[in-house]
């Protein structure tokens, strides 16, 4: 039997949200690739390049992707918004930091 597209839609951000909980750097990079495509820019890294911290490298402040406050995601992130992603060009950090640093 089909699903309708209510019930597919219910169905995509039940696996999305499973994904991204399960797999947050592989969520991460995908996103990044989307974006980095959808821009024209270079994209060469894989989700094995990426480690997750548990603090932020900048604040210290404790990562929690699923908290309902933003400021304490993570996220992928250019050093240099004019060149790609890059191995040695991107840097994880909270989104506290992108909007007050």
């Amino acid at each position: 039997m089909a699903r309708t597209f209510e019930q597919n839609k219910k169905y995509c951000q039940q696996f999305r949200d499973k994904y991204r909980k399960e797999q947050p750097l592989r969520y991460l990079t995908s996103l990044a690739k989307r974006r980095a495509k959808s821009r024209g820019i270079e994209f060469d890294i894989k989700h094995t390049d990426l480690t997750c911290p548990e603090t932020c490298p900048l604040l210290g402040i404790k990562l929690d992707q699923w908290s309902a406050d933003i400021d304490v995601h993570g996220s992928l992130d250019r050093i240099d918004s004019s060149k790609g992603y890059g191995i040695c060009r991107h840097l994880y950090k909270t989104g506290h930091s992108k909007r007050h640093y």
